[in-house]
């Protein structure tokens, strides 16, 4: 039988599972999709990929998603501010937004988006905050830089004994990833962007 359900929701974005029993990521023939809701321009599009990824959604508002497949209505979490990373200083020519994106990072409050533009945004780590949304929008890249001399290092363990990083399996010192989340529940990161960490 053929499904469609959600698979994951944020106050911006969504994602959907539109597929028909044998699909696994490709679909045999791109799916016709409609996405609408009260008050807001009717959306058009077709997926060739059994995970349709909707953006720029409204905060707080109920659609409609409809295919072939059948239809699935949903309502976006709310928001508690957008905050634009712009403001805070980021800029695709600095060679590292890392002090840029942590103040915007600090700036959003819980329940709340962070919305990175389009551009390559090259960056030391960075750390995220609890019950908060980083949105990479399609045509954004994080890109980790390569020279990791000046990255922090995260100690194999926390003051209560607790790992916090591993070499092969075992706790051990190691670097923070290029975007750490310690102690973040509910935090999300999202968008149709590009993480690129090589």
């Amino acid at each position: 039988m053929a499904q469609m359900r959600m698979l994951a929701l944020s106050s911006r974005t969504a994602c959907c599972l539109v597929a028909p029993d044998d699909a696994a990521l490709l679909l045999d023939a791109a799916l016709p999709w409609r996405l609408s809701a009260k008050g807001l321009p009717d959306r058009n599009g077709h997926t060739a990929t059994s995970a349709l990824f909707l953006e720029d959604l409204a905060p707080d508002t109920t659609y409609l998603l409809e295919s072939p497949l059948g239809r699935i209505a949903f309502r976006t979490t709310p928001c508690a501010g957008l905050v634009e990373a712009t403001d805070h200083g980021l800029d695709p020519q600095a060679a590292d937004n890392a002090p840029a994106l942590q103040s915007a990072i600090d700036a959003t409050p819980a329940g709340g988006c962070l919305r990175l533009p389009r551009g390559t945004f090259a960056s030391a780590p960075v750390f995220l905050k609890p019950r908060m949304t980083l949105w990479l929008p399609e045509g954004c890249t994080f890109h980790a830089l390569h020279d990791w001399q000046d990255w922090p290092i995260l100690p194999a363990r926390d003051a209560t004994g607790r790992p916090l990083s591993s070499w092969e399996g075992q706790p051990e010192a190691a670097f923070a990833a290029p975007i750490t989340a310690l102690d973040c529940p509910g935090v999300i990161v999202t968008g149709r962007g590009t993480l690129d960490a090589g």
